[in-house]
């Protein structure tokens, strides 16, 4: 029993500093362009960088597959997806800074456009914030790292 009670104060405490590693700042870009070209130089721009793209979630396909479920008739989105990476070195670090923060990996980037205004492309990405000391370092080389991705799509 003892044990157990062990494991959900763990849990318990878990969540609440999990709660402090959730992202507080979000950036926009936003690119008159082709959805297509942006979607592609961000994808060039992660594997450059020597990346594991752990996937891409097409969201816009999500939403307005399920939109009739909850009584929406119309899409938001004409296209949107999220790319997921991450980088095995940074992952150790913040890993080993606190081992909370494996929940930032992967890192992810959004790219979408409106139904409402397709020629304008959106590029958003979260900063996570550090849970303690320790996590500085690491979160400071996530910003760095999804920075320059950002800056070799040219964006």
């Amino acid at each position: 029993m003892k044990r157990y009670s062990s494991l959900i104060i763990f849990v318990v405490l878990s969540v609440f500093f999990v709660r402090a590693a959730v992202a507080k700042h979000v950036t926009t870009t936003i690119v008159e362009a082709e959805y297509q070209d942006i979607r592609d130089d961000l994808l060039d721009a992660v594997k450059g960088k020597g990346l594991n793209i752990a996937g891409v979630f097409h969201a816009s396909e999500m939403l307005n597959n399920t939109k009739s479920v909850f009584n929406f008739r119309r899409n938001i989105y004409k296209n949107a997806e999220i790319i997921e990476f991450c980088s095995a070195g940074i992952s150790h670090d913040i890993s080993r800074a606190n081992p909370l923060n494996i929940l930032l990996c992967p890192f992810k980037i959004a790219v979408f456009n409106l139904e409402k205004d397709p020629k304008k492309v959106y590029v958003v990405w979260a900063t996570p914030e550090a849970i303690d000391e320790k996590s500085k370092k690491g979160i400071a080389r996530i910003q760095g790292l999804i920075s320059s991705i950002i800056e070799d799509a040219d964006l």
